[in-house]
């Protein structure tokens, strides 16, 4: 094989496959300790890293919208 050929393949690579690198860098385990918040998406988390590793996992902006569960909201993410 070519160097050219190596480098593209490298490249194509890390463009398929990198999303999956960066996700197993968030954190997922957080401590079981209860104070719900509820996240600009609408869902209560159990306490804010579990909002914040949500973020992570999602790829998207998941923020505090504020503290305690959200209004109409009967599931629990989290414990």
């Amino acid at each position: 094989m070519s160097l050219k050929m190596i480098f593209a393949v490298v490249i194509l690579t890390l463009a398929i496959y990198g999303p999956f690198f960066v996700r197993a860098q968030c954190p997922n385990i957080c401590p079981m300790i209860y104070g719900p918040v509820c996240g600009s998406d609408g869902k209560t988390y159990s306490n804010s890293c579990f909002l914040n590793s949500a973020s992570c996992n999602a790829g998207n902006t998941i923020t505090l919208a504020h503290h305690g569960a959200c209004a109409g909201d009967a599931g629990i993410i989290g414990i």
